[in-house]
């Protein structure tokens, strides 16, 4: 606490970037479970073209069938589109935290008309660096323990 009340709004700026983190790491999960099921809703139409196959051919039928497993695959496209985003804003939320933190601290201890002296910042900049690994990673482990939970 070498910063004193100012260190306060770094933690809390960090627990609110974690929450943001879960927020879009739930987005994630949903979007994930979308994708799932137009995947599904995809290989079920596949499914019916195979086993009727003959006729389709016969009878010409395979724009229309085409136009029905596009439709189909655009929506899962869209999901998964959609769950990249949103894994890649909560990785993104993670990895800069820290950086973003020491900012919020270093500011607002500034503001509050304290005077900055190089070793302070120096000692609480290696800190906020340090856990730079624990806070970037810590939406790939929500990510890895949401997958498991299924």
């Amino acid at each position: 606490l070498l910063l004193g009340w100012s260190s306060l709004f770094g933690i809390a700026w960090i627990l609110l970037t974690i929450r943001i983190g879960f927020t879009l790491q739930n987005y994630a999960k949903q979007a994930e479970a979308r994708m799932s099921a137009a995947a599904t809703e995809r290989l079920g139409i596949l499914g019916n073209i195979i086993g009727a196959i003959r006729a389709i051919k016969y009878f010409a039928w395979e724009p229309e069938f085409m136009v029905e497993v596009n439709s189909a695959r655009a929506k899962e496209c869209k999901a998964l589109a959609q769950r990249a985003r949103m894994v890649s804003l909560s990785t993104t939320f993670g990895k800069i935290t820290p950086v973003t933190a020491s900012l919020v601290v270093f500011t607002t201890f500034s503001l509050l008309s304290n005077k900055m002296r190089a070793s302070d910042v120096f000692a609480c900049n290696t800190v906020f660096m340090t856990m730079r690994f624990a806070v970037g990673s810590s939406s790939m482990l929500i990510e890895a323990h949401r997958s498991i939970s299924l």
